[in-house]
């Protein structure tokens, strides 16, 4: 989803629960909705940033969300400053990163976040309950305990959590969470069963199918806090859509024998130029192009 409709809909949502809001600010309002269905699906998910239960915060008496001096010392836009109205939300917080960043910010109550390249998390307003939403990309959180949980809401499902550290992203068509210490539990938007796992065990939950709960490599599931990735017998077109999401510089598959190759080992992320130096060492495979990269079979 594009940003523009993110923050339109996080102003709208500001809004609407101004106490000034007029009938023709509604009427407007109408009129984006029927602009396109886009529209209505992420303003339904927007609202959930206020509107659920409970809030990703990590103090006992304070609402959790970065100050404004937080975000920018840590480099890290606020795209959604909303309207400062008396009696409405001041703003809704979205952090972002842009192709090929990683950014850490620490909140409030010592929660520790990082952002990996091409990821958005959005915070309720300051004050306001609500669950946290993650739309894209994918985040390591650290959570101390003795605050309030974490609800954090997906495409696919609300993860929430009252303490742990995890691993969390956002797929094609689903969400993947892992726990690296601690409980996590999943609500799936699907309306099946809570799904609870522990230390040591990724849950996926992708539209239209069961969930599924695995172990993976920790070491491997995480190297990319420290601008890496690890492949093992990782099909080369999966290889490639990893690294593509960490450089402006894109790799391109011509053919699926070439997509179907299998390639294994550690790699560099946003080091494009060198990975395909290594796939021409390890695959039967020539580079052509020079903005884009083609994968040619020899």
């Amino acid at each position: 989803m594009s940003d523009s409709t993110v923050q339109t809909a996080a102003r709208w949502s500001a809004r609407l629960r101004a106490e000034d809001c007029t009938e023709d600010d509604r009427r407007r309002f109408t009129a984006w909705l029927d602009e396109h269905p886009r529209h209505r699906e992420v303003f339904a998910l927007m609202s959930g940033v206020w509107a659920s239960s409970a809030t990703l915060a990590h103090g006992r008496s304070r609402p959790v969300t970065a100050s404004r001096r937080t975000v920018l010392a840590g480099g890290i836009g606020l795209a959604a400053s909303l309207f400062g109205l008396p009696g409405a939300p001041a703003e809704a917080m979205v952090l972002r990163t842009a192709t090929g960043e990683r950014r850490r910010c620490v909140l409030p109550g010592g929660a520790d976040l990082l952002l990996d390249t091409q990821s958005m998390l959005i915070l309720p307003p300051a004050g306001a309950p609500g669950q946290a939403w993650l739309p894209g990309g994918r985040i390591a959180l650290s959570l101390p305990g003795g605050g309030a949980p974490l609800r954090l809401a997906t495409p696919t499902g609300t993860l929430t959590s009252p303490a742990g550290q995890f691993d969390i992203g956002v797929l094609p068509d689903g969400v993947t969470a892992t726990v690296l210490a601690g409980l996590l539990t999943a609500f799936p938007a699907s309306g099946a069963a809570p799904i609870t796992i522990g230390s040591g065990t990724r849950l996926i939950l992708r539209t239209g199918q069961a969930p599924c709960i695995d172990h993976p490599r920790l070491d491997d599931l995480i190297a990319w806090r420290t601008g890496r990735v690890v492949f093992r017998d990782t099909p080369l077109s999966m290889a490639i859509m990893e690294m593509n999401r960490y450089s402006e510089q894109k790799m391109e598959i011509t053919s699926p024998v070439v997509g179907a190759l299998r390639i294994s080992g550690l790699y560099h992320t946003g080091n494009m130029a060198g990975f395909a130096r290594a796939l021409t060492h390890l695959l039967p495979v020539r580079i052509e192009g020079t903005h884009t990269l083609r994968i040619v079979k020899l």
